[in-house]
């Protein structure tokens, strides 16, 4: 065993925010830094950069391929869960959405007891990270349902972001125009907090390059060369090594695999976690700090009794509605289909001058919006909270989930469109497929659940997977929620420039003989068997004051352990109402701040 290696900070984690915080602890140059990541070092292949080509890389080497258990909610399916097991984590992988949240439910995060943590206080970091690329042309500007130049919010930070720009595409200005005779007019500006009504998301794509900006490219491309930072890839960590200092303990040590190899460091300073939402409670309950239930049954010694490390998962459950298209309106599916010609062409237009399909990410128009109204009073009566009433913060919980159904601050529902057939079943929501014809598929992602689940480790193999279990729609008021909002997508199918995409809206074919939507009962039916994660897991290391049921407090440190701190989507005590990698990387860049005493 190779002994005897000493840095100030050893990093768990090379992912979407261990890599920040790395490039930000490093740049002193009398600070030793050293990262562990499991994955591998794939910063320049084209798979990975190329935005079109995505979801190529779910369920091969660079994902951990993980899955739910079988969830009683959907119809006792499992659902694939993909999380980045490469330099960059799960940025490199995703769907490369870029949306913020709302100040909404980042200020939440401090009313449960976070001191310091709000809108006012975290927003300045989205803008440290990012270096947005808006359109450029009027036209542009007003097709992707944007109304007012927002020059305060494009940043200058080094994770580059833009959005679409085929002026040729009918789809974003269709979906904008048809949510405006809906009266979901956009109001705000999309970085503003208080975004609701059609607009268009921006992706993690480099506006010049026309490829994926990761935290890899981003963060660590930058430092890489530096003398006081080490990355160590293929590193499976097994466990943290603690000893007892006092009435708490600190992490002594740090030990790791590599091809069979185990090494050991020790951290002067600090140790931080950033393995992500199942890697981080599994290395937690791995090194003894966890709920005595789940250790003392596999024989590891409880050095820190934590009852809620694992416990608080959330995600976004999303589906959707594929509709035939008219002659002449361009889809994707041709390339969904493998067409040859199509892929020739698409390669040859992206290696020449990065345009055409391989440029985008390929899902784009959104909505933010509430639940039916007139329904929210009826619903809420009908089901109380059924959550434990012996833990006061799941109360806390409930009331805030339940305000976002009629908030004009938040909302409980995104929509989005996406311009191929999409297949629904346990994995991928646009896999390939052989079906003919040109579809649009439009879809809802659930953004504020009531139930809650958990993550935890079976075995005391750190190799193996955890027991994943995010009960989805357990609670009967998600089910209700997610199924109102799968109605509206019946209306929005046959309403405005949309609705004049699409064949026959009201008989024509579609991606499920269960894909329809026209009362409740249909809804609720859809929503059992054609329902996935969109893959959003976040708080299985909720950040909370002890005495609350917290596994750390807001100075990232874990409870109990004096120099053991967590940075990465685990952390988050509600889950944000758009896709979580904004959030990461802002909570990175803050967490380097607090590390280094800058806040």
């Amino acid at each position: 065993m190779a002994t005897g290696q000493e840095y100030d900070y050893i990093i768990v984690g090379g992912g979407t925010a261990g890599l920040v915080v790395a490039n930000r602890l490093s740049a002193d140059p009398d600070t030793q830094v050293l990262v562990l990541e499991a994955g591998e070092d794939r910063l320049t292949d084209p798979q990975g950069l190329t935005p079109a080509l995505w979801q190529s890389q779910l369920g091969t080497t660079v994902d951990w391929n993980f899955a739910t258990t079988s969830q009683a909610g959907l119809n006792n399916r499992s659902i694939s869960q993909p999380q980045g097991r490469v330099l960059g984590g799960s940025s490199a992988i995703n769907g490369l959405a870029f949306i913020p949240p709302s100040q909404a439910g980042i200020d939440e995060w401090g009313k449960l007891g976070n001191e310091g943590w709000s809108w006012s206080t975290l927003e300045p970091y989205y803008t440290k990270f990012r270096k947005l690329a808006y359109p450029s042309d009027p036209e542009t500007f007003a097709r992707l349902g944007f109304h007012e130049y927002p020059r305060a919010q494009q940043g200058n930070g080094p994770l580059h972001a833009s959005f679409p720009d085929a002026l040729d595409d009918p789809m974003p200005s269709a979906w904008v125009e048809s949510f405006k005779e809906l009266g979901w007019t956009p109001k705000a500006d999309v970085f503003s907090g208080h975004i609701q009504g059609g607009f268009t998301c921006a992706s993690s794509i480099d506006v010049d390059t026309k490829t994926r900006t990761h935290s890899g490219i981003a963060y660590y491309l930058p430092a890489r060369d530096r003398s006081n930072l080490k990355v160590q890839t293929n590193a499976v960590v097994e466990k943290m090594i603690l000893k007892k200092l006092g009435q708490d303990f600190v992490v002594q040590g740090v030990k790791w695999q590599v091809n069979g190899e185990t090494h050991e460091a020790q951290a002067r300073k600090e140790v931080i976690l950033a393995a992500g939402v199942y890697g981080t409670p599994r290395l937690l309950e791995l090194s003894g700090i966890g709920c005595k239930d789940v250790l003392e049954p596999l024989g590891i010694e409880v050095i820190v009794e934590s009852p809620n490390v694992g416990k608080n998962l959330q995600d976004h459950l999303m589906t959707g509605i594929s509709f035939e298209v008219k002659d002449g309106v361009k889809t994707l599916d041709d390339l969904r289909r493998m067409v040859p010609e199509a892929l020739q062409a698409a390669a040859a237009a992206y290696a020449t001058n990065r345009t055409g399909p391989f440029a985008i990410a390929g899902t784009a128009p959104s909505l933010s919006c509430q639940c039916c109204n007139s329904e929210l009073e009826e619903l809420l009566s009908r089901h109380p909270s059924v959550i434990d009433g012996k833990q006061p913060v799941q109360q806390e919980y409930y009331k805030f989930t339940a305000s976002t159904l009629s908030s004009d601050q938040d909302g409980s529902a995104a929509f989005w469109l996406a311009p191929a057939f999409g297949s629904f079943g346990n994995e991928s929501t646009l896999s390939t497929s052989d079906v003919p014809g040109n579809f649009i598929t439009i879809g809802v992602t659930h953004l504020h659940p009531f139930s809650r689940g958990s993550s935890h480790i079976a075995t005391r193999d750190p190799t193996a997977k955890p027991t994943i279990n995010p009960e989805y729609l357990q609670h009967p008021l998600d089910v209700e929620i997610f199924a109102r909002h799968l109605t509206f997508i019946e209306t929005l199918a046959r309403s405005g420039p949309l609705g004049g995409l699409i064949k026959d809206p009201v008989n024509g074919r579609r991606n499920n003989p269960l894909a329809k939507a026209n009362n409740l009962q249909e809804a609720r039916a859809y929503a059992r068997v054609g329902t996935i994660s969109n893959w959003h897991p976040v708080g299985t290391a909720v950040m909370l004051p002890r005495d609350k049921g917290g596994v750390f407090g807001s100075d990232l440190k874990v409870h109990g352990v004096k120099n053991l701190r967590i940075v990465d989507s685990s952390i988050m005590p509600v889950i944000t109402r758009g896709n979580p990698q904004t959030t990461v990387y802002a909570v990175a860049e803050r967490a380097a701040d607090i590390i280094l005493g800058n806040v």
